[in-house]
């Protein structure tokens, strides 16, 4: 009798799980490779379907996977219906309207991506009672309105993404304390403003923290080098600024505490700082620096030669004076150097020609005088130079023949004498 029982209430579950997904089909307006309509039918198992995994056991549906299908239409509530569903992905589609409310009771729910689709409207509060959540992305969508507080106490999340959307209001000061799994935190172009709340430096397990592109303002937290384990930090197209009462860009100097720091964005700002000679202290791992167009100003610090591993660094379009530091040539892997648009004069140093994996140099819209290091000219790895607007002799043009005569260089000069 009970095993008799255990097998009408398998049943009934299956029927449920067939339930939904039929009415998840019937919501769907394009499929152009017919992938449901020829695949999703009654005369066969679900767990057969395309996109669907169950389990080995009651075979209940698992995991829903139709990611980059070119599938179009919305989801119905009934999604909530689906207790054992532990993946939900339908990326990379044509996915409009809302995302239902009850999407929020799937319990057992580890895995959320609904990025690069169009869905609309809020944030459903309901995604804060899915307590198993471990990657929640809803990138590349319309979605506004606030982020729902019920999100920052998903205590099992390790990666969330909301970038590309328009979400508004400020980050909430608490948003860290239940977080503790949080690895990964991408807010990127959206509508986020206030300023960053310095408890975003009790993400102990983060390792990227991308809050670019938005309204944000007031001072840059003094403590992100708590952040032991950060490798990417992006915080540029802001409208950030720095202590009034520093010379120098002071949460640069907290940074020297992240030894793992791979990345930093810190461009389009208004920090009218100096950069701290602490610059050389940063993680040896250190690859990428762009700060360009953030109102720096001074003399680029000697100690910059220390960026041992930089392939690509980036101050253009700033107030930076004095002469092109000699040490930059230490920097044996750099790829990209941008110093345009800045005060930079003087000579351009013969030891630059130690840089043979530049890519690119841009330094136009300098004060640069003398000629070029003839030696330039065996750099066979530039694609693109750029000395346009300074004061360089005439004769530097022959340094360059060896490189303009490829098909693959771009170049701009325009010398004034």
């Amino acid at each position: 009798m009970i095993y008799l029982l255990i097998c009408v209430v398998a049943s009934l579950n299956n029927f449920t799980d067939e339930y939904v997904l039929l009415a998840f089909k019937a919501q769907i307006t394009s499929d152009p490779t017919k992938i449901l309509a020829k695949n999703w039918s009654q005369g066969s198992s679900f767990c057969n379907w395309i996109g669907i995994t169950c389990g080995t056991r009651h075979r209940r549906v698992r995991g829903l996977n139709l990611a980059n299908m070119g599938l179009g239409g919305s989801i119905p509530n009934e999604i909530g219906l689906l207790p054992t569903l532990q993946q939900l992905d339908l990326s990379r589609n044509d996915f409009t309207g809302r995302i239902p409310n009850g999407i929020g009771n799937i319990s057992a729910l580890t895995y959320l991506d609904l990025s690069t689709n169009g869905f609309n409207g809020n944030i459903p509060q309901e995604l804060g009672q899915i307590t198993s959540l471990e990657v929640l992305n809803l990138s590349i969508n319309m979605l506004e309105g606030e982020i729902t507080e019920s999100i920052f106490n998903l205590s099992m999340l390790q990666r969330l993404s909301f970038l590309s959307n328009s979400i508004s209001g400020n980050l909430p000061p608490s948003m860290a304390n239940g977080l503790p799994n949080l690895g990964r935190l991408f807010l990127y172009s959206n509508r986020l403003s206030g300023e960053i709340p310095g408890s975003i430096s009790n993400f102990s397990k983060l390792t990227l923290l991308d809050l670019g592109n938005n309204s944000f303002s007031g001072r840059v937290p003094m403590n992100l080098g708590n952040l032991k384990n950060l490798q990417v930090l992006a915080l540029s197209r802001k409208q950030l600024t720095n202590d009034p009462s520093m010379l120098e860009l002071d949460f640069l100097i907290s940074l020297t505490n992240c030894r793992q720091l791979k990345e930093i964005q810190i461009g389009y700002n208004n920090f009218d700082r100096m950069l701290p000679k602490a610059l050389g202290n940063l993680s040896a791992s250190l690859e990428i620096f762009l700060a360009n167009s953030c109102g720096i100003r001074g003399m680029i610090p000697c100690e910059i030669g220390n960026m041992s591993n930089v392939i690509w660094l980036e101050m253009g379009r700033n107030n930076l004076t004095g002469t092109f530091p000699d040490t930059l040539s230490r920097l044996r892997k750099l790829q990209n150097l941008g110093l345009d648009e800045n005060k930079l004069q003087g000579y351009i140093p013969d030891n630059l020609c130690n840089l043979i994996n530049l890519f690119l140099i841009d330094l136009r819209n300098n004060k640069f005088s003398q000629q070029l290091p003839a030696c330039l000219g065996n750099l066979t790895s530039i694609r693109e130079f750029h000395l346009a607007y300074n004061s360089l002799m005439i004769s530097t043009i022959l340094y360059l023949s060896r490189l303009t005569k490829r098909d693959d260089y771009e170049y701009s000069y325009l010398f004034s004498v």
